[in-house]
């Protein structure tokens, strides 16, 4: 594909960019992925995102990393993981 084009799929399909065999071109790529509230990511971004981190973003964007609980699902010690957003606790 050519510079700045982008490629959307679904996430059934099977894809592949193929080896880069050049040494003096890189690639960069980059996936946004979302998910209904009752699946779970496949990347954890409780531990790939630094919780100082999320405290600052929007409350759209730390629901949309998981922190937003869907019904019982996904709550951390039978609470909402958005309890360690604010709770000092959770500095330690």
């Amino acid at each position: 594909m050519p510079a700045g084009s982008a490629l959307i799929y679904l996430g059934s399909t099977l894809h592949s960019g193929g080896a880069n065999t050049t040494t003096d071109i890189h690639r960069r790529g980059m996936f946004f992925g979302f998910v209904v509230g009752w699946l779970r990511t496949e990347e954890n971004t409780f531990l790939t995102v630094p919780i100082e981190a999320v405290r600052t973003m929007p409350l759209r964007v730390q629901e949309l990393l998981g922190y937003k609980p869907h019904g019982p699902i996904g709550v951390v010690d039978v609470g909402s993981p958005m309890a360690l957003l604010t709770s000092e606790a959770s500095l330690a």
